[in-house]
């Protein structure tokens, strides 16, 4: 899937007769895409990492440490590819469109995955990838305020931000206090959200909830 979308959103970047803008449905495809082919490995690597700490896999240790190594390159080699695709065609073309919410949307993409980088990496990789995705979310967050509370792109971010803070660089009152806000806001300006809009505002104001809890 990957290998098939690639060359179309490079090719739609590079187009001058087009906007470059990526609608809901491609960029539902782009997400698509390569969260599956991360996320597998994402999940296996956190397997393997249980069972590397588990007594009775003590003898394949070796056999677990090299699969987690390999886990590890393959899951990074996938988000170097999106990362890439990012920054060379989709953000420079959003920032000519002057199109703010696709800005913050690909800030908020380029955040969560540096993160998966941090999250199956150790040392000096493990540092840029949380550094990086610091940098991504508090760009995006800056951005997000020219955007209507409530709107869903600013809400995942604010989502995926607090969760960051909460689990990865252990800012529990700065987290909560980001999600209750951006529950309060959203709640306050649910009215004047458009409706195309509204369920998928209150699917992530449930996770804020949750997590909240």
């Amino acid at each position: 899937m990957i290998d098939i979308l690639k060359p179309y959103f490079e090719n739609k970047a590079a187009n001058e007769d087009d906007d470059g803008d990526l609608t809901m449905e491609e960029r539902n495809l782009l997400q698509v895409a390569y969260k599956n082919a991360v996320g597998l490995r994402r999940i296996a690597w956190r397997a393997a990492r249980k069972a590397k700490q588990t007594q009775k896999f003590k003898n394949f240790h070796e056999h677990v440490t090299a699969y987690m190594q390999r886990l590890e390159n393959e899951c990074v080699d996938i988000c170097k590819d999106l990362l890439s695709l990012i920054t060379k065609h989709l953000q420079p073309r959003a920032k000519k469109a002057n199109n703010t919410e696709a800005r913050v949307y690909f800030l908020k993409l380029q955040g969560d995955y540096f993160r998966y980088v941090a999250e199956v990496s150790e040392g000096d990789r493990h540092e840029k990838g949380v550094e990086r995705c610091l940098k991504c979310y508090n760009e995006g967050i800056e951005l997000a305020e020219h955007l209507p509370p409530g709107d869903p792109t600013r809400l995942s971010l604010q989502l995926n931000f607090s969760i960051f803070c909460y689990e990865w660089i252990e800012e529990q009152e700065q987290a909560l206090e980001m999600a209750n806000q951006a529950i309060d806001e959203a709640e306050e300006n649910m009215e004047i959200i458009e409706k195309s809009k509204q369920s998928e505002c209150q699917t992530i104001m449930q996770f804020l909830k949750e997590n909240v809890t």
